[in-house]
């Protein structure tokens, strides 16, 4: 019996051994996995921040670009500048064919709150153009950033799309060309949406000024030619003193959407220079002031602008969507609120060949001596701005008067899908720049003037004007009105949902400022020479193809 009871503790012994044995070679368990939840409250690729009610989406896009025959440096510089020209004359253009790449990164973050959806939304992106020859300055690549802001209970704080905005150039075309579209840079601003419910809304937005050049003729008595050619006008305007003010009254259904807008903007210039007409009055700051501000200054001036635009939704027999978009604008003093997207680079200038083997009679050469009628080749430009003054009794009469530059200008297009995958847009675009009796006058002295230190009926003509590089003076016709219109199509095939190839073709035509001829001097570092051109309508087409990927809008 006892022999019976030691084997059974011996095995019970035996038993517990082998058990804390096996106990101690199993793992420790592990703590619970926090896999990504799904978040479907604001769409596809949205997920939840692990541990926060916080839905974020990042998204990514790259992209590859060629161009041909759309500018000097980069593609959304187009032809604005002056090495940018037409018929076949490349001998001022370096970069006819240009590369670009880019890369984009998004991220969308968003929140429920009692007050609603709290958003923001953040864009950085990287960018390089190959330039040519110009290995070295031409190929920096740059990072930058276009969007970051905040949507709270209506209010949207930071920078976004201005609120003045309908119309988009990217919607239809791989190029930039003149609108109101503020999409692609972006807009400082502060604004607050009301809601009417049935997809009414309105929007009061107070927006970083979309500043033209304001254009003090009158400097010129220091020998300043304030209007280049391809780049933005010598400015002599007032200090930002308060933003442009933007509404809108907004539509949006299953159909499309419309819209009516409007914008105030400060157009005021900055002060009278030394010279005829002007007593600066040093003493009555206590003897120690220089400069312009003891000459005082034009009354203020306060530009506007309006418009009205739409997208519109066409069902189609096939069972897909066409789309029509347009949108017109009209500005008195708020140039950029036509043409944005490039007005504040510099003003259009092509170069071209010439129609003439003579030029027209021009003005004596400045300092003295005839010019040579031969022509050199040909010039179409035109000259932005808000406003043009100078100083009182610049020309008979004027008081010194800010004269605002009236633009007005159209976009439209339409967009029709062949197949789920394959779509063609057309579109165009049209620009009419106006300037008084007045404002023709006052930039007659720089830009049509004779013989240096002559009186002429356009003012007295300074020493030395016209030698700036890359200006034109000695006009024969003094009339500053230009028109710009364009039309391209666009072809894109979206291999899946969000990778696609496409090209696209845009003629553009400038008819010109100043038709008939003047002395160009030379920019230099570049092989256009000084001499006579024939100032006439030039007109381009340019190309582009374009691949690129959304990895995740």
């Amino acid at each position: 019996m006892k022999m019976v009871r030691s084997l059974l503790l011996g095995s019970a012994a035996g038993f517990v051994a082998v058990a804390g044995a096996q106990a101690a070679d199993m793992p420790v368990k592990a703590k619970p996995v926090e896999y990504v939840k799904i978040c479907t409250l604001y769409g596809a690729g949205f997920y939840y921040l692990p541990g926060t009610d916080i839905c974020v989406k990042h998204g990514a896009y790259v992209r590859f670009q060629s161009y041909y025959n759309h500018g000097g440096t980069s593609a959304t510089n187009g032809p604005f500048l002056q090495t940018a020209i037409q018929n076949s004359q490349f001998l001022n253009s370096p970069n006819d064919f240009l590369i670009r790449a880019r890369a984009v990164y998004t991220m969308d973050a968003r929140t429920q709150t009692e007050y609603g959806t709290l958003r923001a939304y953040a864009l950085i992106g990287f960018s390089q153009d190959f330039l040519g020859y110009q290995a070295v300055a031409g190929n920096v690549a740059g990072l930058y950033a276009t969007r970051g802001f905040i949507q709270f209970a209506g209010f949207t704080l930071g920078k976004a799309t201005s609120f003045y905005d309908i119309w988009s150039p990217p919607a239809v075309s791989y190029f930039s060309f003149p609108s109101s579209d503020t999409g692609d840079a972006g807009q400082i601003l502060a604004a607050y949406t009301f809601q009417f419910g049935n997809g009414f809304s309105a929007t009061l937005a107070a927006e970083d000024p979309r500043r033209q050049t304001v254009v003090n003729t009158s400097i010129t008595a220091a020998a300043v030619n304030p209007f280049p050619l391809g780049v933005a006008n010598t400015a002599d305007m007032v200090q930002v003193r308060y933003p442009d003010v933007v509404a809108n009254l907004r539509i949006d259904q299953a159909w499309g959407s419309f819209q009516i807008m409007g914008a105030l903007h400060d157009a005021s210039g900055g002060y009278f220079v030394p010279g005829v007409g002007v007593t600066c009055n040093v003493t009555s700051f206590g003897g120690t002031l220089t400069g312009q501000l003891a000459c005082g200054h034009p009354d203020d001036e306060l530009g506007f602008a309006v418009g009205a635009g739409g997208i519109f939704k066409i069902p189609m027999p096939t069972g897909l969507t066409d789309i029509a978009s347009f949108q017109v604008n009209y500005s008195e003093g708020a140039s950029r609120y036509i043409a944005v997207t490039q007005a504040g680079v510099g003003n259009p200038a092509y170069f071209g060949g010439s129609s003439a083997l003579l030029c027209p009679t021009i003005q004596p050469v400045v300092g003295g001596g005839l010019n040579t009628p031969t022509c050199l080749g040909s010039i179409g430009f035109g000259l932005f701005s808000d406003a043009i003054y100078g100083n009182p009794g610049a020309i008979p009469g004027y008081d010194g008067s800010v004269e605002k530059t009236k633009v007005w200008g159209v976009n439209a297009s339409w967009d029709h899908p062949w197949t789920p995958n394959l779509k063609t847009s057309v579109y165009g675009f049209f620009v009419k720049v106006d300037y008084n009796e007045t404002a023709t006058a006052l930039m007659s002295i720089p830009l049509c003037g004779g013989l240096a230190g002559t009186a002429t009926p356009f003012g007295v003509v300074p020493a030395g004007l016209g030698s700036t590089g890359g200006t034109v003076n000695r006009l024969t016709n003094c009339d500053p009105d230009f028109t710009w219109w364009g039309v391209g199509s666009r072809t894109q095939w979206n291999i899946t949902p969000s990778f696609y190839v496409g090209f696209d073709v845009l003629y553009q035509r400038l008819e010109t400022a100043f038709a008939g001829a003047g002395f160009y001097t030379a920019l230099g570092g570049t092989p256009r020479p000084s001499g006579n051109y024939e100032i006439k309508d030039q007109d381009t087409v340019s190309g582009t193809v374009r691949v690129h990927w959304d990895i995740l809008p």
